[in-house]
């Protein structure tokens, strides 16, 4: 079975499947709202991508959770679903080249000094 198969989002699906994908649409909403109220996000570029991350995370949770509602038949679906997963590959990438920079000893805390310094 493909995992990329509709049928196992759609409406069909089992409940705890629904619940799963219930659960994970929720905890991203709420840790976005969370994060945008509370947190001092935008003054790292680690909040950044914090925010970006979890950001996408809603966005494909919330795709699945339109899928058990209504379906997959709906206009523009594969090109809002590639737009989504193509958002992921870019927050993984980004991810990676932060990985990349703080073992090179590279300041990433402050976005004004990420850009290629070290903190001087």
């Amino acid at each position: 079975m493909n995992s990329c198969d509709p049928s196992l989002v759609s409406s069909g699906s089992p409940w705890w499947v629904n619940a799963a994908i219930y659960a994970t649409a929720a905890g991203a909403l709420v840790f976005v709202a969370a994060y945008a109220r509370f947190a001092p996000w935008r003054s790292t570029v680690m909040g950044w991508h914090v925010m970006t991350f979890m950001g996408v995370i809603l966005v494909v949770a919330s795709l699945a959770v339109i899928a058990t509602v209504f379906g997959t038949a709906w206009p523009f679906r594969n090109v809002v679903r590639a737009g989504a997963w193509y958002a992921v590959a870019a927050v993984i990438w980004w991810r990676i080249w932060l990985l990349i920079r703080a073992q090179h000893g590279v300041d990433i805390g402050h976005p004004d000094r990420a850009a290629g310094s070290r903190g001087t």
